[in-house]
């Protein structure tokens, strides 16, 4: 399975595929499947506790009719505008890719202000639900990069151990 890369610049922009950095991958996925499926279970976990965490614009102009007084729907709710959302809650990417002799395994998110998300006093998640994360804190720090870190020594680890493991049976 090859993969295109794009590399965009103010003027030029390449298109490649990275079929070296696939077979490597599929090298390592093949040598240790152990370690594979424990980096894809430690991601897979990551991002759907980034995803449920993740804040999400809430709706805050009410419709209000000639009279001032707010509209309702039929169950008796206020009626809001709809906000605009740019939808970073759905831009979350898994990757593995090789970086010279280092293998780089993640999770980001690629919405371009990602990284500038901090949390406020009204901040909620989808659905309206509450997020508990420490005032004005960045979010992706918080959902992505600290259960990374977090979970990093442990995964290694195990990795290593399914080398072992699976270099002892041949």
């Amino acid at each position: 399975m090859t993969k295109t890369v794009k590399i965009k610049g103010d003027v030029v922009s390449i298109e490649m595929e990275d079929t070296l950095t696939e077979m490597t991958l599929a090298l390592l996925r093949t040598a240790n499947p152990l370690g594979a499926k424990i980096f894809e279970e430690a991601l897979a976990d990551i991002r759907t506790k980034a995803k449920q965490q993740w804040p999400v614009r809430q709706p805050t102009k009410i419709i209000r009719d000639e009279a001032g007084e707010p509209k309702r729907t039929k169950d008796g709710k206020v009626r809001f505008r709809r906000q605009k959302s740019k939808g970073s809650i759905d831009k979350f990417y898994t990757f593995a890719r090789v970086n010279g002799p280092i293998i780089e395994v993640g999770v980001e998110n690629r919405a371009e202000y990602a990284w500038a998300i901090r949390m406020g006093m009204d901040t909620k998640g989808q659905g309206g639900r509450a997020i508990i994360i420490p005032l004005r804190a960045r979010v992706a720090n918080e959902l992505m990069v600290k259960p990374l870190r977090r979970k990093s020594r442990k995964v290694i680890s195990e990795y290593t151990r399914g080398l072992l493991k699976a270099q002892s049976e041949v």
